[in-house]
């Protein structure tokens, strides 16, 4: 019963922020977000039994409803408190999953509902799509079109996936945008309330996936070096000279020591040996020739991280599946290009890459199993979805123009056989 409540209030929400954030566009954006929300709703029926990307069924959403439903029964005994590796050994790093679908279970009395936790995450990836879509309006962006490129990301198979269940991958989407866009609307004027809104989102960041709130906070800082400057000069060197100093202070202090430690821990782990041998093995695994370099080979894992499965290659279904999220991935790229040129948007264009770069580079490292770089290359991808947003046609010429053209090319034309 909790569960069908939670997916009626959440729901309910979600349309009315909506509604209240999209009044020009009238109902414009209502139907894709909510169409998507429901389709997750009835997905989550049987998402466990599609083998994605040749993986076995299921995955790690079991895994987060298990110990969703320990901490919620903990609870019952030692009371309600937020969970972590020190109260609960095992858990790990990534904690904030399990307590809020642990949240929900302990309103259902410590029974799993699927569908209120389905619930949870898929109000998460329609609050990511909108929010970067409202961002682009506020920017300049065509109505029409960064309504069909979000939705194109929104419903592409990948995400719709992975936000279909008690996965972390739309929490973790959600967060970093959350950060992302508050950066780049403090880059136009201080609001408290986007400050709050970016300070909450790199904390939740922290328990979800905890690395990357570094490449996180480079385009906020950007941002707030170029406010009120049109020019991109001063935020491109204001943000390497705050770089450099960085790196200074924590090579001769002992600052950030306890927040760098869980996270370079996190990553270093995940570009171990054996982290990339078992995901190697995997159906969909990778081998490179890197010498045993996290960085060997790395123009080539850059290209696996973002192109991959390329289109000649074979594999189980899911995998033939996931080449249309090659092919819309080629297309945001094609498009960001185009829309990179537009002078009014360079320095929202070098606060999105200061985050797009980094964090390829980063997933590249760590690059061994096409499946898996798939769900983390999405925070990648819903970035350029952001930058495609902007792209705008060329003009058509009008009639009495193209009229005329033809008038002249007619005219040359009976000049040059008159001479002849």
């Amino acid at each position: 019963m909790i569960g069908i409540l939670l997916a009626l209030l959440f729901g309910v929400t979600l349309m009315a922020i909506v509604r209240m954030a999209d009044r020009p566009n009238g109902l414009s954006m209502m139907g894709v977000i909510m169409s998507g929300y429901v389709l997750r709703l009835i997905l989550q029926n049987f998402v466990r039994d599609i083998e994605f990307f040749n993986h076995r069924a299921g995955g790690d959403c079991q895994g987060y409803e298990q110990t969703g439903i320990e901490i919620a029964r903990l609870w019952h005994f030692v009371g309600v408190n937020f969970m972590t590796n020190d109260e609960l050994p095992g858990l790990g790093p990534t904690v904030l999953p399990q307590n809020l679908f642990a949240g929900i279970i302990y309103l259902n009395a410590g029974d799993a509902t699927r569908l209120g936790c389905t619930a949870l995450v898929a109000f998460a990836a329609g609050i990511t799509c909108f929010n970067l879509y409202h961002l682009a309006l506020q920017h300049g962006a065509d109505p029409s079109v960064a309504r069909w490129t979000m939705a194109l990301f929104y419903l592409g198979p990948t995400y719709l996936h992975y936000t279909s269940d008690m996965f972390k991958d739309g929490l973790v989407a959600c967060f970093t945008v959350g950060a992302l866009a508050s950066g780049i609307r403090l880059m136009r004027h201080v609001s408290l309330l986007h400050i709050a809104i970016g300070l909450l989102c790199l904390w939740a960041l922290w328990y979800v996936r905890s690395y990357l709130i570094f490449i996180t906070v480079a385009p906020l800082v950007v941002g707030l070096l170029g406010m009120r400057s049109k020019s991109i000069v001063r935020p491109l060197f204001g943000s390497l000279a705050l770089a450099m100093l960085a790196l200074v202070a924590f090579a001769l202090t002992d600052a950030g020591d306890q927040v760098t430690t869980s996270a370079v821990g996190t990553y270093e782990i995940g570009v171990s040996e054996s982290a990339l041998g078992i995901h190697a093995r995997g159906g969909s695994g990778v081998t490179f020739d890197d010498g045993g370099s996290p960085y060997g080979q790395l123009w080539l894992k850059v290209i696996y991280t973002l192109f991959s499965p390329f289109l000649w290659a074979s594999g189980s279904f899911g995998f033939q599946v996931g080449k249309l999220d090659v092919l819309i991935i080629c297309f945001f790229v094609l498009r960001a290009w185009s829309a990179s040129h537009t002078k009014d948007l360079r320095l929202v264009f070098l606060m999105v890459m200061t985050f797009v770069i980094p964090c390829t580079v980063a997933y590249a490292t760590s690059m061994a199993n096409i499946g898996l770089i798939a769900r983390q290359r999405l925070v990648i991808v819903v970035a350029l979805a952001f930058l495609a947003s902007f792209y705008r046609p060329a003009p058509r010429k009008a009639p009495a123009e193209t009229e005329a053209s033809r008038r002249r090319l007619r005219l040359a034309t009976d000049l040059t056989r008159s001479r002849a």
